[in-house]
């Protein structure tokens, strides 16, 4: 497995420009956090990056609360679609 050159973090371990995240730099981050990546981990990982996205605020139980019940229903059945797309092409 090719090292993924990690960009610049701050004392925490979080990202300084949330602009350099990719599927990879969260592989490499969960990796040595020596967590193996699930379906429902991405779920909740693209849900999280799209909240970003469009609120420019990263979430948080105060700026969540009230989304949630719904936001984790989306989370489910995007994960269960990911996962019927990967049994069809395999």
């Amino acid at each position: 497995m090719a090292a993924v050159e990690m960009p610049e973090r701050d004392a925490e371990g979080y990202l300084i420009d949330p602009g350099n995240w990719n599927e990879e730099i969260a592989k490499a981050l969960a990796r040595d956090e020596n967590i193996n990546l699930s379906d429902d981990h991405w779920g909740a990982i693209h849900f999280m990056r799209e909240f970003y996205e469009e609120h420019r605020l990263p979430l948080t139980p105060a700026s969540s609360s009230g989304i949630w019940p719904n936001a984790w229903a989306r989370m489910r059945r995007r994960t269960r679609t990911q996962k019927e797309k990967r049994r069809k092409n395999c």
